[in-house]
């Protein structure tokens, strides 16, 4: 399998707005939370056959903070929030306005994580999966700490490493500075295709 699976512009396009679409939304009721105005970068969106090998560059630290949240029925799979630790860390100071006194995420910031999280990836991924028209039930996200070297390391407990899926830069604007991260949606190859085909006929 090759590492970047060829999908035309025009369906390409049809998931990048999809996806700005669900960070849209995501800003917004996150901001609604932070009382805070939050914008949303152009995101990038590219569809993997595998993760093997795949760097990421703004994950350029030995530790990334990863929020998981599983989900199964008819479609079963992971939807994967990753941020770099040090970006992580900035995220929480202007969520929660104030400076972090140490280099742990204290129970507080793991709360305003896992929350960033659940509101990204419910908000993003719920609509992506809902082009695929089947039943799916969303598990409660977790927050992990994991040593990484490529973006394989993210998600080799999830998923073996020969297993793709869809791959979105991602980049929310607090008080107009920039933390980017990745959003990761893991599927079983069939279900993956028949996400591609859906948004195909929707864009045609």
């Amino acid at each position: 399998m090759s590492e970047s699976r060829e999908v035309d512009e025009v369906t390409l396009d049809a998931l990048r707005e999809l996806v700005n679409i669900g960070m849209g939304r995501a800003a917004a009721a996150i901001s609604g939370i932070t009382m805070r105005p939050i914008g949303v970068e152009v995101p990038v969106v590219e569809i993997l056959d595998t993760f093997k090998g795949r760097n990421l560059p703004e994950i350029n630290e030995r530790v990334a903070v990863r929020v998981t949240m599983p989900f199964a029925g008819d479609i079963e799979g992971f939807g994967v929030l990753v941020l770099s630790k040090s970006g992580a860390g900035r995220l929480v100071e202007l969520l929660l306005g104030r400076a972090r006194l140490g280099d742990v995420l204290d129970e507080d910031e793991q709360s305003a994580l896992l929350e960033v999280g659940n509101i990204t990836l419910n908000r993003v991924i719920g609509l992506l999966l809902n082009e695929l028209r089947g039943e799916v039930e969303y598990q409660i996200p977790q927050l992990h700490l994991r040593g990484i070297k490529s973006g394989v390391d993210l998600i080799s407990d999830l998923q073996p490493e020969t297993v793709g899926g869809m791959l979105i830069r991602a980049g929310l604007k607090v008080e107009a500075e920039g933390v980017y991260g990745y959003l990761m949606l893991l599927l079983p190859e069939r279900h993956l295709n028949q996400l591609i085909e859906s948004v195909a006929r929707m864009a045609a």
